[in-house]
């Protein structure tokens, strides 16, 4: 999946809250999903382990959308990375290939093994998708957090265990009609909807104007 095929546009906008279930879908064939926002409680954190993480630089808000995996579908709550390839969830009742496999994070580490099963992404099904299954966590950032895992929206290139990240098989399978995801994050909102993750396309209630699309300089991060 190089930089000429696939695209990701990010804008902010800080007015209208959604009411919208948590994930729909319309005529103009986009795959949308909605952002809950929960305010970071530094109360609910082990003072051990908050001695060896520097809070004065963690973000304020987690922002998180729900997904399904297996059959039937139990469902997830993660938070949409651009800085990492891999999905991971809490260990569950899903097929596991016994690889044993590990990752880092800035605030925290997990690992465990990774396996394999049915992700539902909006109304979008993924089959035979590789994910990382959690037996441990560490740091801060997880044992503090409202999530139960990551989806991670990054390139291939840095995907722990060569796992094919869930967006490119989503590319892949032609899933979508335009290779393109983007986001729209709500920080002023009271009552938890923090915005949302649009597969396949942009949202045009959430933006005037045109897109400027720019190549990315090196497969792994989005970055130019």
């Amino acid at each position: 999946m190089g930089s000429k095929l696939v695209k990701i546009s990010i804008f902010f906008v800080f007015t209208t809250l959604l009411s919208a279930p948590i994930f729909s879908t319309s005529n103009d064939g986009l795959i949308r999903i909605n952002l809950k926002k929960l305010k970071f409680d530094e109360n609910v954190v082990d003072h051990q382990e908050s001695s060896i993480i520097p809070l004065n630089n963690f973000m304020d808000t987690q922002y998180f959308g729900e997904i399904g995996i297996g059959t039937p579908p139990q469902k997830f709550k993660v938070i949409f990375d651009t800085g990492s390839a891999n999905l991971w969830i809490p260990s569950s009742k899903c097929t596991s290939v016994r690889s044993p496999t590990a990752m880092n994070y800035t605030n925290g580490s997990i690992s465990g093994y990774m396996s394999k099963d049915i992700v539902e992404v909006g109304d979008l099904v993924v089959n035979n998708q590789e994910f990382i299954e959690v037996t441990k966590e560490t740091g801060v950032t997880f044992l503090a957090g409202k999530f139960d895992g990551i989806f991670g929206l990054g390139f291939k290139e840095i995907s722990v265990g060569n796992a094919v990240p869930v967006w490119d098989n989503i590319v892949n399978h032609h899933l979508v009609k335009d290779r393109l995801f983007s986001l729209w994050l709500n920080r002023q909102s009271e009552d938890g909807e923090g915005g949302e993750i649009v597969f396949g396309g942009l949202d045009p209630k959430h933006y005037k104007g045109k897109h400027t699309y720019v190549a990315v300089k090196q497969k792994g991060y989005w970055q130019v």
